[in-house]
């Protein structure tokens, strides 16, 4: 097991740059083959506890972390390139711009004071529907308070 190497800073932004470009080059049928071997390969390095943890700076076999490390990369990229195609990737992009406020929501929503007493720890799903649910409510109410705020200021500066 590798410890403690330091890849260089922007490896992995420079890495899925690359990716991007090159997947962008190649036809479907190329696209599904390298598709299921990186799923295949990064499924199997997963089960055998092989990753790649940046964090901590753990590499186990180095080599072959780097490798599931692209392989989880293209099958991330596949997978977006494939659900950008879909009739609902605009909600999806509406999301996606709006992860931080998700996260902050998550994260304030007050899950274990108010929803956790409501309900039993037997159904896991119906607490997970139910604060889904309940944040993006939040930040449908929260998106539509400062689009109604911002008309509001924005008239107040025209008169």
């Amino acid at each position: 097991k590798v410890y403690h190497k330091w890849l260089f800073y922007f490896s992995n932004l420079i890495l899925q740059t690359a990716l991007k470009r090159i997947l962008h080059c190649l036809n479907n049928f190329s696209l599904g083959i390298i598709f299921i071997i990186a799923v295949l390969f990064w499924i199997f390095c997963i089960k055998h506890g092989l990753y790649l943890e940046m964090a901590t700076r753990r590499y186990p076999l180095f080599f072959v972390s780097i490798l599931e490390a692209v392989a989880g990369t293209i099958v991330c990229s596949i997978f977006s390139m494939v659900l950008s195609k879909i009739v609902f990737s605009n909600a999806f992009s509406f999301l996606g711009k709006h992860t931080l406020n998700i996260m902050c929501i998550h994260n304030l929503d007050l899950y274990k004071n108010w929803w956790a007493p409501m309900l039993s720890t037997s159904t896991p799903w119906l607490a997970a529907g139910i604060r889904l649910l309940e944040d993006l409510s939040i930040l449908l109410l929260l998106f539509i308070g400062t689009k109604l705020f911002r008309r509001i200021k924005y008239k107040n500066q025209i008169l």
